[in-house]
């Protein structure tokens, strides 16, 4: 079924199960972070945050994930700045407050989100860390990229020390003896976000299986995921665990808002809306 552009009956109809739910999901991925303000094509916002990657052909955020064709100086200028401004400096934002204020009616404890954003928006937004599952990872921490143990660390005094010894002209690391390595083997690391194969995600399964709990004690009441921004460059982490948790648990509904793809299975028509546009404006409307 296709999503709609905006339609004031159907965000009636969107509103009144969200005022019926006992359990709301609320579930995102990279629109989720482009309605916040930080969009990886914005090319206006790379060239302001990054000026100087762009003598080397980059224009874009986007551009750089999975990259590996780097010196090490120049990759751990660019992602200690990266990750400092995705994850640390980008302040808190009107969009997940007003996300937030959607369950205003619930129990906190009858919420649950399930992202694969790695920028901890939710977190810093005031959503409770504890009911927050985030299996991509977080760019807070660093792993070993062997892996020579499960253990992640985080990194937020070497970003700080990479930025001050980064030349801003190239956004190349100045003094090599700041390169992060695995404090175990001495061998490379970089951010724990999924990307490989090696990929370490003990840390997150606690809070994999909390939302696994949590879902079998809401399984025979009323509930709503809100899922906004999750396309299909990984639809197996978000998109479709949504649609099948609607069609497990027969009283559940799910409101899909997506800039490009907000259609919804045509088997759950009747339990799924999917609203086509500017995710910030329909969260607005949802109030």
């Amino acid at each position: 079924m296709n999503g709609h552009d905006f339609v004031p009956q159907l965000i009636s109809t969107a509103k009144a199960w969200l005022e019926e739910s006992e359990f709301i999901l609320f579930s995102a991925g990279a629109g989720m972070t482009a309605a916040a303000g930080i969009n990886y094509a914005d090319t206006a916002l790379f060239k302001r945050e990054y000026p100087a990657m762009l003598q080397y052909g980059f224009n874009a955020q986007y551009e750089l994930i999975g990259f590996d064709n780097w010196t090490p100086d120049l990759q751990w200028g660019y992602w200690a700045a990266h990750v400092n401004f995705v994850r640390f400096k980008w302040p808190q934002t009107e969009v997940y407050q007003q996300f937030h204020q959607l369950a205003a009616h619930i129990d906190n404890e009858n919420t649950f989100v399930m992202t694969s954003n790695v920028d901890a928006m939710f977190e810093r937004n005031g959503f409770d860390a504890n009911r927050i599952y985030t299996p991509q990872g977080d760019y807070a921490l660093l792993q070993c990229t062997t892996p020579c143990t499960d253990d992640v660390w985080p990194w937020k005094a070497q970003i700080d020390k990479i930025i001050a010894a980064t030349d801003p002209k190239t956004q190349r690391l100045l003094d090599n003896s700041l390169i992060p390595c695995c404090p175990n083997c001495g061998g490379t690391v970089f951010p724990n976000v999924r990307s490989d194969a090696s990929f370490i995600d003990a840390h997150l399964l606690p809070n994999g299986r909390g939302l696994e709990k949590w879902l079998n004690r809401a399984k025979d009441k009323k509930g709503v995921i809100i899922e906004v921004g999750a396309g299909f460059n990984t639809p197996s982490v978000i998109r479709w665990p949504n649609e099948h948790i609607i069609c497990s648990m027969p009283d559940w509904k799910l409101l899909r808002i997506n800039f490009t793809h907000a259609d919804v299975p045509d088997n759950l028509s009747k339990r799924a809306i999917g609203f086509k546009g500017n995710a910030a404006n329909i969260i607005q409307n949802l109030q």
